[in-house]
């Protein structure tokens, strides 16, 4: 799940631009069509617990912004908290080197 904003390549002489939300059809033809992603907007969940979702936006560049990190849980400890970030922090690095590697 996610978005997308896409743009005309450089080369292209139209400054054409697209927004796309929750549909990969969409952004395949339009990269298909010569326009490179500006700006990616996804929502990951797993498998094992599709109730917890990591959310972040990637820009052309593959800089991670806005990264939603859970709330700490009530009583928690500092250290647990910051680990649990931290495992947040590796798997959205993981897929977005996943993204380079593809």
């Amino acid at each position: 799940m996610g978005s997308a904003s896409l743009a005309a390549s450089e080369q292209a002489e139209e400054k054409a631009a697209a927004a796309v939300q929750n549909s990969l059809n969409a952004v395949a033809q339009a990269l298909e069509e010569g326009m490179a992603i500006q700006k990616l907007h996804l929502v990951a969940t797993s498998d094992a617990d599709p109730d917890r979702q990591m959310e972040f936006t990637l820009d052309a560049g593959l800089a991670v912004s806005g990264l939603k990190l859970p709330k700490a849980e009530r009583g928690a400890e500092e250290d647990a908290t910051f680990f649990v970030n931290a495992i947040i922090c590796t798997r959205v690095a993981d897929m977005v080197e996943g993204m380079t590697t593809a």
